[in-house]
This record gives C-alpha cells, sequence and structure tokens, in this order.
C-alpha cells in the first residue's frame, strides 16, 4: 500500500501545494517501476479534488499493471484490477471532476476497456475503444454531460489519428465546451472535422474554444448549429480566425454557425477574417439575428471569398429587409453559379432565381 498524505502543514508554500509535488512524485515513480507489486494506492488524505496533476497520475496508474484498488479522497475506491479484466466500467455519479479526469487518463490507458458509463441512471455508454483508436469518432446524441466529456476528452486526447469528432447533441455547457477546447491540441495534427452541434455551449463555451482553434493545422469543418453564441462568441471566433500560428482562415472550407443568436456586431467581426478565407466553399449563418447593417458589413467579404471559393451561403430566417438582400445578391453575382438562400424573418427560405422572379416590393 503507498499512502500519499495530505502534507497540510505546507499549505501555504508558495506552490500550489506540497501535495503536488508528492503526487508528481508518485507517478513518476510508478513510470519509473518503482512500487512493481504495488496492489494498493491510497489518495484519500491527498485531497485529488485540489490536483493540478490528476491526468499525469491517472496515466501512470493506467500504464502499472499490479494495481488493484485506488482509494480517492472523496471516499470511493476504484477496482482498477478488476478495469483490467472487463470490456465496460460505470463511474459512480458523485465523483468530483478531477476525480473523473484522474479515471478518464486511467481508463485511456486501460485496453481492454471498450467502454463506460459515467453516473447510476445514464443508459448511454461513451464507445472509449473508438475513441482511443478511430479516426471517424462517433458521439452524437451520447449525453454525456460535463462529467461524462471529461472521462471522453482524456481517452480521445490519447488517439493520434482522429481525423472526424462529432459529439453534437450531448447536453454540453461551457464547463464541457472547456474540457473539449482543452483536449484539442493534442489533436492539433490530425482533426478535420469538429461537430458540437446542439450543445448549449454559449459565448463562454464559444470563448474557450476559440482559444484553442488557432492551434488546429488541418481544420477544414468547424459546425456549431445551435450552440447559444452569441455576438461575444461570434467575436472571439473571429479573433481565432484571424490568429496567425496555424493559419486557420487558411484551412476552413466549411464554417457552420447556424440556429444561435448571432447579431449585427457579431457577424461584422467575422466578416474582417472571411476576407482571408480563400478555401472556404460554404457558411451557413441562418436563423441568427442578422440585420441590414450585418449584411452591409458582411456583404464585401462575401465578394472576395465569392471568387476564390464560395459556393454555399445560407441566410434564411434573419432580420433581412430588402435593402440587404441587395446588398448580399450584389456581392454574390451570377445567381445561377452555386447555392445563395435568402428569407424573411419567420418565412420560408427562397433561392435567389426565385427572389429574382418575385418582381414587385410587396411580393419580398
Amino acid at each position: 500500500v503507498l499512502y500519499v498524505p495530505a502534507c497540510r502543514r505546507f499549505i501555504r508554500a508558495p506552490c500550489r501545494d506540497l501535495r503536488d509535488a508528492a503526487i508528481s512524485w508518485c507517478a513518476l515513480s510508478l513510470k519509473k517501476g518503482l512500487g512493481r507489486m504495488l496492489e494498493e494506492l491510497d489518495l484519500t488524505g491527498a485531497g485529488i479534488h485540489r490536483l493540478s496533476t490528476p491526468r499525469e497520475l491517472g496515466e501512470a496508474v493506467g500504464e502499472h499493471d499490479t494495481i488493484k484498488i485506488v482509494k480517492l479522497s472523496s471516499g470511493r475506491a476504484l477496482p482498477v484490477g478488476e478495469w483490467r479484466t472487463t470490456d465496460s466500467v460505470q463511474l459512480i455519479q458523485d465523483l468530483n471532476l478531477d476525480e473523473l479526469v484522474f479515471a478518464g487518463a486511467l481508463l485511456a490507458h486501460t485496453k481492454t476497456v471498450a467502454s463506460v458509463r459515467v453516473g447510476t441512471r445514464s443508459t448511454r455508454f461513451i464507445d472509449i475503444a473508438q475513441a482511443r483508436t478511430a479516426e471517424e469518432v462517433h458521439a452524437n446524441a451520447r449525453t454525456m454531460g460535463d462529467a461524462g466529456i471529461r472521462v471522453f476528452a482524456e481517452v480521445v486526447r490519447t488517439n493520434r489519428t482522429v481525423r472526424v469528432l462529432w459529439l453534437a447533441s450531448n447536453h454540453l455547457g461551457y464547463v464541457g465546451a472547456a474540457v473539449v477546447a482543452d483536449a484539442l491540441p493534442a489533436l492539433a495534427h490530425t482533426l478535420e472535422i469538429l461537430d458540437l452541434n446542439h450543445n448549449p455551449i454559449g459565448d463562454p463555451g464559444m470563448v474557450s474554444i476559440a482559444r484553442a482553434l488557432p492551434q488546429m493545422l488541418k481544420l477544414q469543418e468547424l459546425s456549431l448549429t445551435d450552440c447559444s453564441i452569441g455576438n461575444e462568441g461570434a467575436q472571439a471566433l473571429s479573433v481565432a480566425l484571424d490568429d496567425k500560428p496555424g493559419e486557420l482562415s487558411g484551412t476552413i472550407t466549411h464554417l457552420i454557425l447556424s440556429q444561435n443568436k448571432i447579431g449585427d456586431t457579431g457577424v461584422a467581426a467575422i466578416a474582417v477574417p472571411l476576407k482571408k478565407m480563400t478555401k472556404l466553399k460554404a457558411l451557413d449563418l441562418d436563423n441568427n439575428r442578422i440585420g441590414y447593417d450585418g449584411a452591409l458589413a458582411l456583404a464585401p467579404a462575401l465578394a472576395t471569398i465569392r471568387k476564390a471559393s464560395l459556393r454555399q451561403l445560407y441566410l434564411y430566417n434573419n432580420e433581412l429587409v430588402l435593402a440587404a438582400h441587395f446588398e448580399i445578391k450584389r456581392a454574390w453575382g451570377d445567381v445561377s453559379d452555386g447555392d445563395l438562400y435568402l428569407g424573411e424573418p419567420g418565412g420560408r427560405a427562397y433561392s435567389l432565381p426565385e427572389v429574382a422572379a418575385l418582381g414587385s416590393d410587396d411580393q419580398y
């Protein structure tokens, strides 16, 4: 048994806490082979909920062959030995968030486990075998929530081949978005498609995702339909698209921002880097709050990228007046080349050939 004490008398030390140093030493020792016959790791006094290194320790325990029990500060004991002989694991719902990170990192290195369920009432399993190795990871409608995504993210960050990551409809909030953002840099050289559709991440979540995006070197499709993103989130995305480290503006081909709350100031911000997005083929902004001022800001950027690559633009169910239609139409040019859809607020979508055929202003 290895017992890691709380080291409470050092709690005011300049570092976060000397318990972190003790845990780091413990993780390094396990990786170096110390305690080859170790069967139990007791962290009840270490306060893992205060650690800055739960991932490091989880990886070390996952790579260790003989540890059978890990006792956590919450009083729970993880049957690590059983996990090495089973293909399905259920994590107790009341583990704190750092303990979930620890468990996820551990499971990422426990090759026999193929699926995990977080909580006692959850009926949906996270397919971590797929998350660990597949090029296309499908986790749509898994309803993982902010807790489950912590486990999932620790596993998927070990995947060095994943090109497509679908996380739609998982009840992720801004906390879950921050967890995803933390995992993205590990996928910087492989990820091509990121789908976060139908997760209420809001502006705070979009800000977290945006901070990670400039590091993505191959991202081609970013899909954020129905994510409760407003002007603040749109402005954060604009900064990410305009950042130079990964030249994100030069790789994106599909940008999907439909069914959000983006208004004129948000779309005006996005229009700035849009001019440089010479590979963009599709831009979806339908069902937002874009009016005439937004259309006026968007039009010059559309005219620029239209010549290079843009073939699909969706703007229906916004607040576009007739003058806005004309500005977008003028920027688009030849209506027979590509798909451009406009529409009245609350009305059906009209293709531009239909709009041209309508004739009078009243029919608009």
